[in-house]
């Protein structure tokens, strides 16, 4: 019968039980994803997230500062880039900076278009 016979016997004798691992396998993900979401950040009160900490200076006080953080990877232009959480850190700063500079703040709506660059990232971490 070959391969494929092989592995019909094999599902056959297992029945119900593939159906059981799938369950199995589906619940460790779904508890895995809950585990990730309270170890979020929260800051400010009231739970509100603060993504930048949490996407970035987390990492930088967690002693992974000069891991890399973003890899750009251009097939286009054959470019690639890495930058480190700190060097992220930087890069966030100046653009937060120059919004702040052009009178951009809390609670302000900004529309920033980017193209597929690393710098594109940097306007979606300030907080």
């Amino acid at each position: 019968m070959g391969r494929k016979g092989c592995t019909g016997t094999l599902v056959q004798k297992m029945g119900s039980g593939i159906g059981q691992l799938r369950s199995s396998i589906r619940s460790v993900v779904q508890r895995r994803w809950v585990v990730l979401a309270v170890q979020l950040i929260c800051s400010f009160g009231a739970a509100k997230v603060n993504t930048c900490y949490n996407a970035i200076d987390y990492h930088i006080e967690s002693g992974r500062g000069s891991q890399t953080a973003l890899i750009y990877d251009s097939p286009v232009t054959n470019t690639v880039r890495k930058y480190t959480f700190l060097q992220m850190q930087d890069e966030v700063a100046k653009v937060a900076g120059a919004l702040h500079a052009r009178g951009v703040g809390k609670g302000d709506r900004v529309l920033i278009y980017m193209p597929m660059i690393p710098e594109g990232a940097c306007p979606y971490s300030p907080s």
